[in-house]
């Protein structure tokens, strides 16, 4: 007997996604410090100085929101409003040049890879890899994600307007 395998729209996955939270059904994992993306072949890149030192990342220097997984370990989730992205050292800061670095900002216009469709979601992807720190422990831990069976890329997805994070496509695994 053949078993059928229902595939989820996007807005559906994304609406189990905000009632997981919203009923606290999830394990805490810790506070999301970096994503790493893969360069897309359509997607912004910051300045090439910038990538040239760094890649292309999402850097919340300790600031970014907290994540979890589903009690049934399907979806990473974001667990708080997605903050702005904060200013960071500039790449060709060397030091000696001034006593303090100077700052220059990320923006998330500058690294998503397109919108979602009908939304403000901007999108980022493919996810390469997320670092975390759990809560009272000052190791970083890792996430790696994967292009899933289907071909969709692990992608993240922002809202900047609200603050809604998700992940969405693909796969991911907790090193």
């Amino acid at each position: 007997m053949a078993t059928a395998v229902v595939q989820l729209s996007i807005e559906d996955r994304l609406k189990i996604q905000r009632e997981r939270v919203q009923r606290g059904e999830f394990l805490a994992l810790g506070k999301l410090i970096t994503i790493v993306l893969e360069p897309a072949r359509d997607a912004n890149l910051p300045p090439r100085d910038q990538t040239k030192v760094w890649g292309v990342r999402l850097d919340w220097m300790g600031m970014g929101p907290m994540l979890g997984l589903s009690l049934d370990q399907q979806d990473l989730l974001i667990s708080t409003p997605v903050p702005p992205l904060p200013k960071i050292v500039d790449p060709q800061w060397m030091p000696g040049d001034s006593v303090e670095p100077p700052l220059i900002e990320q923006r998330f216009e500058d690294r998503a890879s397109g919108r979602l469709r009908n939304t403000t979601f901007m999108v980022f992807q493919p996810v390469a890899q997320i670092l975390y720190r759990m809560a009272g422990n000052p190791a970083f831990r890792m996430i790696r994600g994967q292009d899933g069976p289907d071909g969709t890329h692990f992608a993240l997805l922002i809202d900047a307007f609200s603050g809604q994070g998700h992940f969405y496509g693909g796969r991911f695994i907790i090193v």
